[in-house]
């Protein structure tokens, strides 16, 4: 692989920190905003409005988008939520990790 030893970042465009985490994960642009869009009418088709991103279909992807894009590329994800509990996996098990953060203003971010 050309790529061993380097590592690659894109910058965090608007609302889609959930896309930017995924592909920096993966370290290529596997996916784009369109992909996620298509995994969120796949998850919930109502016409309006979809619980699994932000309004105005600007981006702000939930953790079920995340699961089903790495998913997508074999990969598997445990959601961790810290308001039920200790978290036990192995740590040398663990290639990556996203936390969601909640910023001033209520804002949250990936």
């Amino acid at each position: 692989d050309n790529r061993k030893g380097k590592w690659t970042a894109g910058r965090k465009k608007r609302s889609l920190c959930g896309l930017h985490c995924v592909n920096n994960l993966l370290q290529e642009t596997a996916f784009k905003k369109k992909d996620f869009d298509k995994i969120c009418v796949a998850l919930s088709p109502k016409p309006f409005f979809n619980p699994h991103r932000g309004w105005f279909w600007m981006g702000d992807y939930d953790i079920n988008v995340i699961l089903k894009a790495l998913g997508q590329k074999g990969y598997a994800l445990r959601w961790f939520d810290k308001r039920k509990g200790k978290w036990t996996m192995p740590e040398e098990i663990i290639a990556s990790f996203f936390a969601n953060l909640l910023r001033p203003c209520n804002y949250e971010t990936w």
